[in-house]
């Protein structure tokens, strides 16, 4: 039965580790850093910083504004898209147009991105041209560069 549950903890312990990691000392990390100035040496100030909130004038309004956007219109959004979601599933005629122009929005700038990279470490592309004004050889290989001209030769080769 021990052995069960030590390997029950082994399999956690990376997961435990990384929220460890990222979330819980952050958390505690934050709290420590908000009763301190501030400044370079981190004078302890106690709850200074939290009795100058809440007597700020824009405190209030921004605090509403936040819980009008996590309580009232994430959910909404959820609730809309998963409507919008079941209406589409339900169309049968045309339904994986309308899906694809409902996820264009999304795609499009993932797609800019995409092009932004691939003519920025071109052979011809800037990144190369500064790597040969600093007099360095540009880089062709394609193991380097997703854009070279080998990894097109490739990729029209594949396609015939």
């Amino acid at each position: 039965m021990f052995e069960k549950k030590k390997s029950v903890w082994l399999f956690l312990l990376p997961g435990l580790a990384m929220l460890m990691i990222f979330y819980i000392v952050p958390f505690f990390s934050g709290i420590g850093y908000s009763l301190t100035d501030g400044s370079y040496k981190n004078t302890f100030v106690g709850l200074q910083n939290y009795r100058d909130l809440w007597q700020n004038s824009m405190f209030l309004p921004g605090l509403k504004n936040t819980m009008e956007l996590s309580l009232i219109c994430a959910p909404l959004l959820w609730v809309f898209s998963f409507l919008l979601a079941s209406a589409l599933s339900a169309i049968k005629p045309f339904g994986g147009f309308f899906r694809s122009s409902v996820l264009m929005p999304y795609l499009t700038p993932s797609s800019a991105i995409l092009l932004v990279w691939l003519v920025i470490f071109d052979y011809g592309g800037p990144v190369n041209r500064a790597l040969e004004a600093m007099g360095m050889t540009r880089v062709k290989s394609s193991a380097h560069w997703p854009s070279s001209p080998r990894s097109k030769s490739r990729k029209r080769r594949s396609a015939t």
